[in-house]
């Protein structure tokens, strides 16, 4: 090969070498220049870690600022598994964190197996199980980010009306999912750098934006009045074998805020997929595959239903109340106007029932036909106020319309587009009528606020994190329904249900109550009924107003449930929640003169009298002496001094010397009448007291409870207090 050939083929190469040369500059010069930031994304993405930094959920208080739900730290273990792979310690990490976490070592190990960075694999983790985490030696490829977790600070405390947080700290039931958007806030996010192997740089660079905390909730729920309601109605349903549960409402009348919502059976929202009835989890255990599935998730949506809104019922002859007021403001009735009830009434050719059939009222007013509960006073007043006129008002007091309260399942109303005859007939007294409880209180509530139907509340304002007030709710109302003076004579009506009629189960010593009891029989009309009450204190200026609903009832069970009747068990269920909360709010009684004038007198005390002082003393103040000893002076008695009994009640005086008390066993004197009752008890040495202070009434009635109760051995004296209700109610 020539010399020439060799140059000519050398500078062909070099002329190639330079393009190659050339076209790599050129696509350097694009990668750097075109593609850059993406290769710059990808080195910070393998340099640098984002991590979701979690908003703190806000916290629900009671009114008076008690928490109820509050959200408190908690780790949440995430797993890297490529860096776990790359360091090949998965058997390792898979063994020391199952028995951390209390995991099976599978569990973890299939976590450490994905094909991901970014596995979470335990979430809310306890502090001991986070301080050991920390402690292992060699934590690559496990990090703890910062999490919040939902703490129920009552236990299942008003858990029908908070509800419970899910898996991702979203509100899932109750307050918690209505105010989800109120109470979550809005994550934030860190960018920290890391090295080989995953594990973060403690000095390094890191970017972080703040989370937003989300605002907490002040509801109108009063934390006391809310335990005095669900202790109340879960001795309730106890005490007289209530099969399908119950539920009590408490309300201001004048704002409708709710100051308790109790509803049975109740759960814990620290551990809401727990089924809490035993007999119900026993049941499950024989279960499998898809039967035991929908069997727990039915058992599981029942502790969780909210009976107080979810729940649609008859009420029964607590509806009376809706009828009464419709008329007094029509001008249909008065004072004055007179009903007869000869047992039934013969309608649109059916022959339709008083309760009192076998015993007929009678002629009666009114006041009287309330007291009595009279169902042909109301057939009657329903057919003179008319289909029209009546469905007019059952819309005006709220039956055709959700009362809007902020809880989630509020039940949509049964709403009837015409009333005939037979339909105003039955509905008048609180059958054929189907109504939720929070809309009958919330109806009942504006018969005695002074007519108004008010939206019920159940939060009064959102708090910032820095506890100042963002948001405050004031009372809605909806419509004027009835006028003041309609009001004010109903409340003096109702008051007369309790005094002198069906509602004297929910009588209170020195308290002015009122109030209206139910009884309805449940479709199909097979005996089973829904018992109910619903009262108001004090009476001519109401406070608070309750609603207890006891749903299927066993006659017979419990003292002085003889027929499962609303005056039999609701009423005096009502009257004990009325009471406690009276004391609680520190409301006075109101003992009337003749209360005051028929009620007894005081027991003197006799200690450090002589034997015939003593005799004179008591004498003084009508009542009998039994000296016990052969002292001369007096150094105990029984009952002690202060206590106000009926004249002719007998004092247990001990003189000196006298070392043992004498001792009596307490008489069963339930379901007997006052007379027989009283007699019983003073037949044992024993003191007889009506547990409602100047209870008027004495006919046709029977002791449903004592205290102390039968059975028990008692010093000779002792107080026997004995409740009475109706003989027959409705």
């Amino acid at each position: 090969m020539s010399m020439l050939s060799v140059k000519k083929r050398m500078k062909n190469l070099a002329f190639v070498f330079i393009g190659v040369l050339f076209v790599l500059i050129v696509w350097l010069c694009y990668q750097s220049i075109s593609l850059g930031s993406r290769y710059k994304e990808a080195a910070e993405r393998q340099q640098t870690k984002d991590i979701e930094v979690a908003a703190k959920r806000g916290t629900i208080y009671d009114r008076n600022g008690r928490q109820l739900a509050v959200s408190v730290s908690a780790d949440t273990v995430i797993l890297d598994p490529a860096v776990i792979k790359k360091n090949d310690t998965a058997e390792k990490l898979s063994s020391e964190l199952s028995v951390i976490l209390g995991m099976s070592y599978e569990d973890v190990y299939k976590v450490t197996q994905k094909e991901s960075s970014y596995e979470i694999l335990k979430k809310r983790i306890t502090q001991d199980e986070s301080r050991a985490i920390k402690a292992l030696k060699d934590k690559r490829g496990i990090m703890l980010e910062e999490d919040t977790r939902r703490n129920y600070i009552y236990g299942s405390l008003a858990s029908n009306i908070l509800g419970f947080t899910g898996y991702d700290n979203q509100g899932l039931d109750g307050l918690e999912s209505m105010y989800d958007s109120v109470l979550s806030g809005k994550n934030g996010r860190k960018s920290v750098a890391v090295a080989n192997g995953g594990v973060e740089l403690p000095y390094a660079y890191e970017q972080y934006v703040d989370p937003e905390n989300g605002k907490s909730l002040v509801l109108t729920i009063d934390e006391t009045i809310q335990h005095i309601a669900e202790s109340r109605l879960i001795e309730a349903v106890e005490k007289y074998g209530v099969k399908q549960e119950g539920c009590v409402i408490v309300m201001n009348p004048n704002t409708a805020e709710i100051l308790a919502m109790a509803a049975t059976p109740g759960y814990d929202p620290n551990s809401p997929f727990e089924i809490y009835d035993e007999k119900i989890k026993a049941g499950l255990e024989g279960l499998t595959g898809e039967e035991k599935t929908e069997a727990t998730g039915k058992a599981q949506y029942q502790q969780w239903r909210n009976k107080a809104v979810s729940d649609t019922y008859e009420p029964g002859s607590v509806f009376k109340i809706i009828t009464a007021a419709a008329c007094l403001e029509e001008g249909i009735v008065d004072e004055n106007t007179l009903f007869n009830c000869p047992g039934h009434m013969h309608v649109s050719g059916w022959d339709i029932n008083c309760w009192r059939y076998y015993n007929p009222h009678g002629m009666q007013d009114l006041r009287a036909g309330l007291a009595n509960s009279c169902n042909c006073v109301f057939m009657t007043l329903g057919l003179d106020l008319g289909g029209e006129r009546f469905r007019d008002y059952v819309k005006a007091f709220g039956f055709e319309e959700k009362t809007g309260v902020n809880l989630p399942g509020e039940s949509e109303p049964i709403v009837r587009n015409k009333y005939a005859d037979i339909d105003v007939a039955t509905a008048a007294f609180g059958q054929n009528i189907n109504v939720t409880p929070i809309q009958m209180i919330t109806a009942v509530s504006s018969v005695i606020n002074g007519g108004e139907l008010l939206k019920p509340m159940i939060v009064k304002e959102y708090l910032d994190e820095d506890g100042k007030v963002a948001e405050s709710f004031d009372k809605t109302v909806v419509r004027r329904v009835i006028s003041e003076e309609t009001s004010e004579k109903m409340k003096s009506y109702l008051e007369g249900v309790v005094k002198d009629g069906t509602g004297s189960g929910a009588k209170i010593s020195g308290q002015r109550v009122g109030g209206k009891t139910g009884t309805s029989e449940k479709q199909p009309r097979d005996g089973r009924k829904i018992a109910s009450f619903c009262g108001f204190a004090p009476a001519n200026d109401p406070e608070i107003i309750v609603l207890v609903m006891l749903d299927e009832p066993t006659p017979g069970v419990g003292e002085g449930n003889i027929n499962a009747g609303g005056g039999q068990i609701a009423a005096p269920t009502a009257g004990l929640i009325i009471d406690d909360i009276l004391r609680y709010l520190g409301i006075e009684p109101q003992y009337s003169e003749s209360e005051i004038l028929s009620s007894g007198a005081y027991i003197p005390d006799l200690t450090g009298l002589t034997r015939k002082e003593a005799e004179e003393r008591a004498k003084e103040n009508g009542f009998n002496i039994n000296i016990i000893g052969g002292g001369e002076k007096v150094t105990d008695q029984q009952p002690l001094s202060g206590i106000m009994l009926s004249e002719g009640s007998t004092i247990i005086a001990y003189t000196e010397g006298t070392t043992e008390v004498q001792l009596t066993t307490v008489p069963s004197v339930t379901g007997m009448s006052r007379g027989n009752a009283e007699s019983t008890i003073k037949g044992a040495n024993l003191n007889f007291r009506n547990s409602d202070m100047g209870a008027g009434m004495s006919g046709g009635v029977i002791a449903s409870e004592q205290s102390p109760a039968a059975g028990e051995v008692v010093e000779m004296g002792t107080v026997i207090y004995v409740k009475f209700v109706l003989q027959d109610v409705d």
